[in-house]
């Protein structure tokens, strides 16, 4: 149950985003049919993704690294008493980790092609969908804490 406890937020979003990428392929199908000379339209989406996912990455970066900075606040210092610190820290690099996944799966998805190209693009939204979420609860956090420095 502790399991479940500590690792809500990660599940929550898991789930959500393959809910919603089930819903997309129920609407598309899961090998995308590009007509009308929409070729481009994967690789556009996929570099979009890309590029949010790097600058939301060193956004989380930073903010970690802000954190860090105030460590000698009594607020820190509880935290990291409690442990809550430690919890916060590796929910942060979950984070990060996810959106390099995003990131590396939108890199794959630029050089691949049709059947493969529409697997990894869904692989890319899956990932990008569950970053987002985890952000969210993760915005929520850091917003916890600064206002309570």
């Amino acid at each position: 149950m502790k399991f479940l406890e500590r690792h809500a937020p990660l599940l929550i979003s898991f789930i959500l985003s393959i809910v919603i990428c089930a819903s997309i392929i129920n609407k598309q199908g899961f090998i995308i049919d590009f007509q009308n000379g929409n070729q481009n339209t994967p690789y556009e989406i996929t570099k979009l993704i890309c590029s949010i996912s790097g600058t939301i990455l060193g956004f989380l970066l930073t903010a970690v690294a802000m954190l860090t900075a105030i460590m000698d606040r009594k607020l820190v210092e509880n935290m990291r008493k409690t442990g809550h610190y430690r919890i916060f820290i590796v929910d942060c690099f979950v984070n990060c980790f996810m959106f390099l996944l995003t990131i590396v799966s939108g890199v794959l998805c630029l050089f691949t092609i049709n059947p493969y190209l529409s697997y990894i693009f869904y692989i890319t939204i899956l990932f990008a969908i569950t970053a987002l979420f985890l952000l969210i609860e993760q915005g929520r956090r850091f917003l916890l804490i600064f206002t309570k420095v």
